[in-house]
């Protein structure tokens, strides 16, 4: 039930949350019908961590690395 996406930067102009916004939505109900539940990404890098929270991901417990993000059906 876990999708794994590597996630990468954009050019600063690209940087206003619209590429993650497509992503989920366009991606969303795939991963639904795969049965995935979570979307895992890694990060090091704090203005990258602070995008994915911003993005709606959460830093794992356990590995402040490790990101997580539920797959949530439309609304």
């Amino acid at each position: 039930g876990t999708v794994a996406v590597q996630l990468d930067y954009v050019i600063p102009s690209y940087r206003d949350l619209r590429n993650a916004g497509f992503v989920f939505a366009e991606l969303r109900d795939t991963w639904l019908k795969q049965g995935g539940k979570t979307v895992v990404t890694r990060s090091v890098l704090k203005s990258h961590q602070r995008y994915l929270r911003t993005v709606g991901f959460q830093a794992d417990a356990n590995d402040p690395t490790v990101f997580r993000r539920p797959v949530s059906p439309a609304s």
